[in-house]
């Protein structure tokens, strides 16, 4: 539960990723809803900019944000 206050609210004034981590939640709401809804998926350039959307959320937020909570030191001090 921690790692999850750390990257959405920050952790005992650590925010750096709290921005970032967001941003990768907000592309992957807007890429659900361009993927999900037919009219825009049958369009070429809302699919191209979906499938973007996915793979930056995916990986900002597998990649970059986690990676980088999981090595924190602030979350591995009480562990």
């Amino acid at each position: 539960m921690e790692t999850f206050k750390y990257l959405f609210w920050g952790l005992e004034g650590h925010r750096r990723l709290v921005p970032l981590m967001w941003f990768a939640y907000l592309c992957a709401a807007v890429a659900l809803i361009l993927l999900v809804v037919p009219a825009t998926r049958r369009k070429e350039n809302t699919l191209i900019a979906g499938c973007v959307l996915v793979v930056a959320s995916t990986w900002i937020d597998k990649g970059m944000v986690w990676l980088s909570a999981a090595l924190s030191p602030i979350l591995s001090r009480g562990f």
